[in-house]
């Protein structure tokens, strides 16, 4: 279980203070804040169990449409999921990104560097067997969106409309570093797949898609 007492001792070793006037009183929850200048943090607390919900880190490297506080941030959260994929555990990773953006810039270029490399010599040869195309290529293709907070690759087969279900989507998630190679609908992360499995997975998707077709 987590409680407020933790995040209070992290937020006072950053130089975050609690600002009690702007405490939030709801149904289920309430909502203390901490503050340094410009930048604050949000803190959701169940009230009938006292154990954290969700945490709003203010951060202008990131954009986020899930708060109630703002649009430039981290939310993070007690029981994450593929869509609110944050969970509290990043609380004081989160601290350091906003305490030293520089060092966040140098890790993500180097996760993206690694994750592209992956995605040039192992992935892109056996999507280009498959008859895939390239349509855009992530930070350097200004058509590519990045408000969902990654730097993304695009890849689709263009003979015919139908297989722009097989889509392939490459993720570099901006806050994490972290892989995600999504083939259409395969409820599957195939980041960092060896050849031969890759080759199957793909044949496999593409040969269902054509016989529901």
């Amino acid at each position: 279980m987590q409680y407020i007492n933790t995040y209070e001792k992290i937020l006072e070793t950053y130089g975050y203070k609690p600002s009690p006037v702007d405490t939030e009183i709801q149904d289920e929850t309430i909502s203390f804040l901490y503050v340094k200048g410009d930048e604050f943090v949000w803190i959701e607390v169940n009230k009938n169990s006292a154990e954290i919900e969700r945490i709003f880190v203010s951060c202008s490297l990131f954009w986020t449409n899930e708060s109630d506080y703002g649009t430039s941030g981290i939310m993070l959260y007690k029981d994450p999921d593929e869509y609110e994929k944050y969970g509290l555990e990043l609380f004081e990773e989160t601290m350091k990104v906003v305490d030293n953006p520089l060092l966040q810039e140098l890790k993500i270029a180097e996760a993206h560097a690694k994750n592209i490399r992956w995605t040039y010599e192992t992935l892109w040869p056996i999507l280009k067997s498959f008859g895939y195309k390239t349509k855009g290529v992530g930070i350097i293709d200004k058509e590519i969106p990045e408000d969902d907070g990654e730097f993304n690759l695009y890849f689709e087969k263009i003979e015919d409309d139908i297989f722009r279900e097989n889509c392939v989507w490459v993720s570099t998630d901006r806050f994490t570093g972290k892989l995600e190679v999504q083939l259409g609908k395969l409820r599957r992360n195939l980041a960092w797949e060896n050849s031969e499995t890759l080759k199957t997975l793909i044949e496999e998707y593409v040969r269902e898609k054509n016989n529901s077709n």
